[in-house]
């Protein structure tokens, strides 16, 4: 199959230690324990929904829904997590989140004998490290586009995530000139993985959905959007910070 005028981008929720006594680097999981500014702990912690810390991780569930829209979208280039690494990431000189889930994204199509295409990682030196956060992740997004002479662009986040992201995406099409003829595609990483396999993915996506952490987050994301929208909009702390 030809491959189609498409970039594919899995937008970033977080990577941590799956432990204390090991340098291995995961994916966020569908309900993540934060700390008490919502930013990603180091170090996971056991699922606990009634934390009041507790919201929707879903970073494994972005790369996962990435590999299946892979598949059905074809695209001419791939995408993770394209921005900069957070505070808590830098500060320890940890990988960058686009290196390590696009690591995980080849492997997982490698394991499903499904071509992988071209996957850009975001290149700290030559792009800047001075600011993360999904604003500037899909500005950073819309960027590469336009370089690379792309005109559609898809973006796939858990569904709790993606009225934001959606938000903030419009806003830079409308705003910055150079994006003005980018067509943008959004994807919830539920739905996609639901309509995909609904017998492996329905009850995990259930649990996403029927949890507290999604209404702990569905009411910060709504917060997030009103900020943004009055210009006062803050990308979340570092645990480190």
């Amino acid at each position: 199959m030809e491959q189609s005028d498409l970039l594919l981008a899995m937008l970033g929720r977080g990577i941590q230690h799956p432990s204390a006594n090991t340098d291995e680097w995961v994916l966020t999981p569908d309900v993540e324990v934060c700390d008490e500014k919502g930013a990603h702990l180091l170090v996971r912690v056991p699922e606990n929904d009634n934390d009041p810390n507790s919201i929707i991780g879903g970073g494994e569930l972005n790369m996962l829904a990435g590999v299946t829209l892979v598949q059905e979208l074809n695209p001419s280039l791939v995408v993770c997590a394209y921005g900069a690494r957070s505070k808590y990431l830098n500060q320890i000189g940890a990988p960058s989140e686009s290196k390590v889930m696009s690591d995980k994204l080849t492997a997982e199509l490698t394991r499903k004998n499904v071509s992988v295409p071209p996957v850009e990682i975001y290149d700290e030196a030559k792009l800047g490290a001075d600011e993360s956060g999904t604003n500037r992740e899909l500005y950073n997004i819309f960027s590469l586009a336009v370089e690379r002479n792309i005109t559609n662009v898809a973006i796939v986040t858990v569904a709790v995530h993606l009225a934001r992201a959606t938000l903030m995406a419009q806003r830079h099409l409308a705003e910055v000139s150079q994006f003005k003829n980018i067509t943008l595609q959004c994807y919830s990483s539920e739905t996609t993985l639901l309509k995909s396999a609904p017998e492996e993915y329905s009850e995990r996506v259930d649990h996403v959905f029927a949890s507290q952490s999604y209404i702990r987050n569905f009411e910060r994301e709504i917060k997030g959007m009103d900020d943004f929208l009055a210009g006062k909009y803050k990308s979340v702390a570092s645990t480190t910070k």
